[in-house]
């Protein structure tokens, strides 16, 4: 057989010699892209001219579309097509949504229920008056048992008024002082933070609570260390009478701050001496009076914590 004919030059690179499928267009997917946006923008598009329109809102609105599909009624699109009542009920739906998110938050509309929840008892002042106002706990209490009428800073009347003792859970006792490390009658150190209510008839009531972590045991499971001697020890307070240290600084850090002696500088001087081998100075003990002890020459220095000391 006879070879088949050489291809001319100008078809050597022709289409039908080096043949491709062709690249796809995203036209078509843009278009139904577009389509689908615009079916459901369509109804928040035609509510305003439908509003000013004179005709009742039930009348038919018919759209062009694609043939072979008729829309009349709401514009959407025939996959998302629903009737009047779903979209009511979706409607609906959506409020009762939001009702239940607003249920945790106090709002101004339900902040008086609130207050009435967590157990605060200020009315409004019906009939009142004559009225005093103080933020003070003991002069609130004695006002009451009184019998005059007390109003809060807000205007509201205070029916009852709670604050605070301390208790002891050794002995029972209380006390009003709320400075009291230690029970003024056992000397124990166990008062615990109570929180107390007045009534009208002056009656005292105490509100204890159910949480068992109220009475810590911290410090009753392990023994106490030994105790330490000296001048600067560190002991634990155990009871309200405890000697403690004085902390001073030692004898020769003193004698620096002597104004009187002839060769004495200040403090705050550069060329003053500084006491760094006695066991005040190792303690960073000071006396700020007198401007004597140890200073750190660079306040912004960075010191290593959790170091146990010898």
């Amino acid at each position: 057989p006879s070879p088949s004919p050489a291809p001319a030059e100008s078809d050597e690179f022709g289409s039908f010699l080096y043949w491709r499928p062709p690249l796809p267009s995203i036209e078509e997917e843009l278009r139904e892209l577009l389509v689908r946006i615009l079916w459901r923008l369509l109804p928040a598009l035609a509510r305003p001219f439908l509003a000013g329109r004179s005709r009742p809102l039930g009348a038919t609105l018919t759209l062009s579309c694609p043939p072979g599909q008729a829309i009349t009624g709401s514009p959407e699109p025939p996959e998302q097509h629903c009737s009047s009542a779903d979209g009511a009920s979706a409607g609906e739906e959506e409020e009762e949504d939001e009702e239940s998110d607003d249920e945790g938050w106090i709002t101004p509309s339900n902040l008086k229920e609130a207050q009435q929840d967590m157990g605060h008892f200020d009315t409004a002042p019906v009939g009142v008056q004559v009225g005093c106002v103080t933020t003070d706990f003991a002069m609130q209490n004695v006002l009451l048992q009184m019998g005059l009428h007390v109003l809060a800073v807000n205007g509201m009347l205070i029916r009852r008024a709670r604050s605070y003792i301390l208790r002891c859970h050794g002995c029972f006792r209380t006390t009003s002082d709320m400075t009291k490390v230690f029970c003024p009658h056992c000397g124990n150190k166990t008062l615990k933070k109570v929180a107390v209510s007045v009534s009208e008839d002056g009656s005292l009531h105490m509100h204890f609570s159910r949480n068992p972590k109220v009475l810590n045991p911290r410090g009753l499971r392990y023994p106490l260390p030994a105790p330490q001697g000296g001048k600067h020890a560190n002991n634990p307070h155990l009871v309200e009478d405890q000697r403690f240290p004085q902390q001073r600084l030692s004898r020769k850090a003193r004698q620096k701050t002597n104004v009187f002696d002839p060769d004495y500088l200040a403090g705050a001087s550069p060329f003053a001496e500084n006491d760094v081998h006695s066991r005040a100075a190792h303690l960073q003990l000071r006396d700020a009076a007198l401007g004597a002890g140890r200073r750190r020459l660079n306040p912004n220095a960075v010191t290593k914590k959790f170091v146990k000391r010898r």
